[in-house]
């Protein structure tokens, strides 16, 4: 693991299923960023915009607030996904269903209402949030790594984080295809690590699957 204060980054190393490419990295970014005004990315409709998710995280926010005895513990734990990630972060909860304070202060983002509904009603015993921020249902069947689907995903997302961190909330990063072996709360290297970024490695890049990200300026 690895900890920075810009310039400066963490990282953690995780498994990776590239699945198949059929663009190259540079031109799948420009078709996406060319694409981007004709498809419907952040949601508008009630429930699904942008500004639903931040007064849902500005809420968890302020509880986290009160819970955290020193401010760099004050963070909250963002994934996203969509209906077909139901069973992994179903997984997940159960995964961490005994370390304290991670539900509290987990937020589940579903870019399609169908995820979001079906995680809602089954996830009932968990003190997790989930919302939903609005993806263009024509491309929710079109995510395979490296497409033009998942690139603008990626912006999505990406769109997302930016917004919280405008509003002075951290946030730490997950994807929920992994096993949690200890609660990253209780991790030194982490939470206190004094960096304005601490990820992980993944083989010689930045893996972005285990991120923190703070509320700076400089990120």
């Amino acid at each position: 693991m690895f900890g920075i204060s810009l310039p400066g980054v963490t990282r953690r190393r995780e498994s990776f299923c590239p699945g198949p490419r059929p663009m190259r990295p540079l031109a799948h970014v420009l078709a996406a960023i060319l694409l981007l005004p004709l498809f419907h990315v952040a949601g508008s409709q009630a429930g699904g915009s942008l500004s639903a998710v931040g007064e849902k995280a500005a809420e968890m926010w302020t509880l986290v607030g009160g819970t955290a005895e020193d401010p760099e513990d004050k963070f909250l734990m963002v994934a996203f996904g969509n209906r077909d990630f139901v069973p992994f972060f179903h997984s997940w909860l159960c995964n961490t269903a005994g370390m304290e304070g991670v539900h509290e202060r987990t937020l589940l983002v579903f870019t399609d209402k169908a995820g979001h509904d079906a995680m809602v009603e089954s996830s009932s015993w968990s003190k997790a949030q989930v919302a939903y921020a609005e993806f263009d249902e024509r491309l929710q069947d079109d995510l395979a790594y490296y497409s033009v689907g998942f690139g603008l995903l990626m912006l999505h997302r990406n769109k997302v984080v930016h917004s919280l961190l405008r509003d002075g909330i951290d946030v730490l990063m997950f994807e929920p295809d992994a096993a949690w072996a200890s609660n990253p709360m209780e991790d030194p290297h982490l939470a206190r690590s004094g960096a304005d970024i601490t990820g992980f490695l993944n083989k010689d890049a930045i893996g972005m699957g285990f991120t923190l990200l703070r509320s700076r300026p400089v990120v």
